[in-house]
């Protein structure tokens, strides 16, 4: 028992600290789900942008910038929230309920993205999903972003 509470304080500073790798599944937190492996049970659900652009269109969705401040006053989805990952449980009252959440970061894999979305789902949020590719992706299709002033 003693092994299992170390492992399971050692993953969540991990966590925090934002050096793990791999992402914990949501239903087991001592099993690691390697982000390079989507199909594997208990890995994040990821939207395309495409996708994405039709549920905010259709008001179904938000968007949620999980990037820093400074990195979302230089550039970001139009009519994005901006709330950083680290402030993600803190301001979580501040998504709309009923909607779907869709993240999104610059990380070329989705790793911030993914980790609010895994933060979401294991605090009771399960409609959520990080878009594929991020903010670099909705640039290159060409789709609405804007600068904070």
């Amino acid at each position: 028992m003693h092994h299992r509470s170390i492992v399971a304080a050692t993953l969540g500073i991990l966590l925090l600290t934002g050096s793990a790798s791999a992402q914990i599944s949501a239903g087991n937190p001592n099993v690691m789900i390697t982000p390079t492996n989507p199909a594997a049970p208990g890995t994040i659900k990821r939207i395309n942008v495409t996708d994405a652009f039709k549920e905010v269109n259709a008001k179904k969705a938000v968007i949620v910038d999980v990037r820093s401040a400074e990195q979302f006053r230089l550039g970001h989805i139009k009519g994005a929230l901006n709330i950083p990952l680290s402030q993600l449980l803190s301001r979580v009252r501040e998504l709309p309920f009923g909607k779907t959440v869709i993240t999104y970061c610059a990380c070329p894999a989705e790793e911030s993205s993914g980790r609010a979305v895994l933060t979401l789902a294991n605090h009771g949020i399960k409609n959520s999903a990080a878009m594929l590719g991020g903010y670099n992706s909705w640039k290159k299709q060409n789709l609405p972003i804007e600068r904070s002033k």
